[in-house]
């Protein structure tokens, strides 16, 4: 068997987080402020590194009392449970200054895309409130928007994802940094059509686990 070096492609975002890892190493603690807490945990949830945000998280939730710092660390604790629609819901009404706005936007697109990828492979077709749920889309509206982006219809009250032109040049535009969240390559799952109430929680833990293992 030959052994594989797989080599990420590097970007700004990829050499931001690898200046923050280092300023984390160095001594002087005065350069290590919630403003840095901050950006160094969306570094770790676009990463989708879950180990190193929750340990971000923790060391944050023991020291810092601050507003916008504690809702990173709910979306932070939504996104650790798979719970998409109430991080977005968080991410939509929350109010950041730069960087972390820029940060955060960069979260919300991955999220948005890795759900998309999620349902596109797991399902034949799935109920558009469902799916709605998981986007925390308030409407059928806005919730028609995004499958429009995509290329995605509805029919009877069911979405019929599939790996579009349109779905594949989002994916493709996504930062190196967001690694397996919207990996091309899965392992092998049977779809299935939904016909019953599903555990949406249980399926995105399902597809995670499958990018982390691939």
């Amino acid at each position: 068997m030959h052994n594989v070096c797989i080599v990420q492609a590097s970007s700004p975002l990829i050499m931001k987080l690898k200046s923050f890892e280092n300023r984390e190493l160095q001594p002087n603690e005065n350069d290590v402020d919630v403003d840095f807490f901050s950006q160094l945990l969306i570094f770790y949830m676009i990463k989708e590194d879950w180990t190193k945000a929750r340990q971000c998280r923790l060391r944050a939730e023991a020291s810092v009392t601050n507003a916008k710092m504690n809702t990173l660390l709910l979306i932070c604790r939504h996104l650790e449970e798979c719970n998409t629609g109430a991080a977005l819901h968080l991410i939509k009404n929350a109010s950041f200054d730069c960087p972390i706005k820029d940060l955060i936007m960069e979260l919300e697109k991955g999220i948005m895309l890795s759900i998309l990828r999620m349902v596109e492979h797991v399902y034949l077709n799935i109920e558009a409130v469902k799916l709605a749920e998981m986007f925390d889309a308030e409407s059928n509206d806005e919730l028609q928007k995004i499958l429009d982006e995509v290329g995605w219809v509805q029919e009877d009250g069911y979405v019929i994802p599939k790996m579009t032109s349109e779905l594949k040049t989002k994916l493709s535009e996504l930062d190196p940094l967001h690694q397996g969240r919207v990996s091309p390559t899965f392992s092998s799952v049977n779809k299935k059509k939904v016909k019953e109430p599903v555990d949406i929680n249980k399926l995105v833990e399902y597809a995670t686990f499958l990018e982390v293992d691939t």
